[in-house]
């Protein structure tokens, strides 16, 4: 049952991150479904209370960065709106069950700094005119993951950080 749960989320990333290459937009029942294979996932394993932890410690540490960076645009006289997509803030939301406080942590700041490398090379010469397919980044950095996690039972240096548990 969790190889098939992992391999509809890594479909359902996967679709997400091609939807927001060519739209940048991706559906919005995508987010309620990953969230809740994300569950799926990590509730058998851990319990309500701390599922309960860690999707409120995910959340407000997600909550309280994108507050500090709007503080900041806002401070700045721009508006975060053409910076950060509120789906690209939504995703990271429905991604909270999947990670360990800590690891979300790491998640969440490495992500970035990957995106933005990404993005660098991808848009070379429209760096800075191309906007940022955010949620798009993170699904295809989230399909290994979630795949090595929760699939196989190897523990190498690399994944024993990323694990889900």
């Amino acid at each position: 049952m969790t190889l098939l749960l992992c391999l509809i989320l890594s479909l359902l990333l996967l679709i997400a991150a091609i939807e927001d290459w060519k739209f940048r937009a991706i559906r919005t029942w995508y987010f309620p479904v990953i969230f809740a294979l994300g569950v799926g996932l990590t509730w058998p394993t851990n319990g309500w209370v701390d599922f309960f932890l860690r999707i409120g410690g995910n959340m407000a540490y997600s909550l309280a960065m994108i507050g500090i960076v709007a503080l900041y645009f806002r401070a700045k006289g721009k508006a975060l709106k053409d910076l950060f997509g509120i789906g690209d803030l939504i995703f990271y939301l429905a991604i909270t069950p999947l990670f360990s406080f800590v690891n979300y942590l790491l998640f969440f700041s490495l992500s970035l700094v990957f995106s933005l490398l990404l993005h660098g090379i991808l848009f070379r010469k429209n760096f800075l005119k191309e906007s940022v397919p955010l949620a798009g980044y993170l699904s295809i950095q989230l399909i290994p993951l979630v795949l090595l996690s929760f699939s196989t039972d190897l523990i190498l240096p690399l994944t024993q950080y990323w694990t889900f548990y």
